[in-house]
Order: C-alpha cells, then structure tokens, then sequence
C-alpha cells in the first residue's frame, strides 16, 4: 500500500446506479469520478468499544453541504463513503451515506429528504 496511492474505485457504475432503486437525488452524478485514496498511516481505531490497531483507512468520498441542515429552505448534501481496514483481520468497519434534502419551497407538500445510509463493522473474527 503506497501513502496517497489513488484510482476510480467506482469507475464501471452505470450513471445514476440509485435511480433504479427509486433514488432520485444528484449524488450519484459523479459517482464514477469519486477518488478512493489510501491515507498510507496505520493508525488505531476504535468503533462501539473494540480498539483495533495497524488500521488503514481508504477515503472514498466525504463532502457534505449544509449538514447538519441549519438553513431549512436551502438544499443540503451528504456524501460519504469510508472503509478501515484492520492489518491481520481485513474490513472492520464501513460507511456509506448518500442523501439529499430539497426545502420544495412554495409547494404544500413541502420539504424532503431522500437517500439512505449504512454503517458496517466487525463483531468478531477468527
């Protein structure tokens, strides 16, 4: 693993993978040209009270925009993807967040949010 190596983790995706999953939000946009990145340190880690050490992160996406939301009648983002890898173990722990807020100003029905998330981690290995 070289410190800072990079590639285009989502490079064959289809364009807006989530549409068909009923995901009509502009995150996924740009979902193939997200550079996943080593951060090349192996640092300790601890998630739900497990402490793992040599842990390498690979960096996916981490960019947000008005999160949390302060200003309800503004659009606000979130897109975040991580992954930590534990040395000796493999993947111990994992995040994905893909959602959109729409303030849908001047319509009754108002304001929405659409997206999903999911965090993963270990709770035991060999």
């Amino acid at each position: 693993v070289r410190n800072d190596f990079t590639w285009k983790g989502n490079k064959y995706y289809p364009t807006n993978p989530y549409d068909n999953a009923g995901y009509n939000f502009s995150n996924d946009d740009d979902i193939q040209n997200w550079d996943f990145r080593y951060d090349g340190m192996l640092e300790p880690f601890s998630y739900n009270g497990v402490n793992y050490t040599d842990v390498e992160t690979v960096e996916q996406e981490d960019e947000s925009f008005n999160v949390p939301i302060t200003i309800p009648t503004s659009y606000a983002a979130r897109s975040r993807s991580v992954e930590k890898y534990s040395k000796n173990i493999g993947l111990i722990y994992r995040q994905y967040e893909l959602w959109e807020y729409q303030p849908n100003t001047g319509n009754p029905a108002g304001p929405y949010k659409t997206g999903f998330g999911i965090t993963m981690w270990m709770i035991d290995h060999n």
